[in-house]
């Protein structure tokens, strides 16, 4: 009897059904005092707190984008009154802070809605694979 090597154990390759592994570019960045204040500003009710404002941000856009990279700073109260947003250049500060409105798309079962801003490009929060995702038990 001659011992023959395990073949490697292989992925199956995607069938032509299986979404495309897609993921969230993840770069990170800083916000700097001047933009929290700043971004605490934009806030309707004004009584927005500096514990309100992300001050540690990442890119949440899909892997491989063009541009500035775009992290969530601050939720808005109210209905329709989207979000605080930040971008930088890669090896930048983020230089700004705007008002976007809130991607109103969501997955067809009701599930997951975009966490992203209208119009941004690329997938959908939903669609990508990201890390810091918290998992459904």
């Amino acid at each position: 009897m001659t011992d023959h090597p395990t073949p490697p154990n292989y992925p199956d390759p995607p069938g032509p059904l299986d979404p495309p592994d897609r993921r969230v570019c993840g770069d990170r960045a800083h916000l700097p005092t001047r933009l929290v204040l700043l971004a605490l500003r934009l806030a309707p009710s004004r009584e927005g707190q500096r514990e309100d404002v992300q001050r540690e941000l990442r890119c949440v856009m899909e892997e491989a984008h063009a541009g500035a990279h775009h992290g969530f700073a601050m939720e808005l109260d109210g209905v329709d009154t989207g979000s605080v947003w930040t971008r930088w250049l890669a090896g930048e500060e983020p230089g700004d802070v705007v008002v976007l409105a809130d991607c109103n798309a969501a997955r067809a079962d009701g599930m997951d809605a975009c966490g992203e801003f209208a119009g941004h490009p690329g997938a959908h929060s939903w669609e990508l694979d990201d890390p810091w995702r918290a998992t459904r038990a």
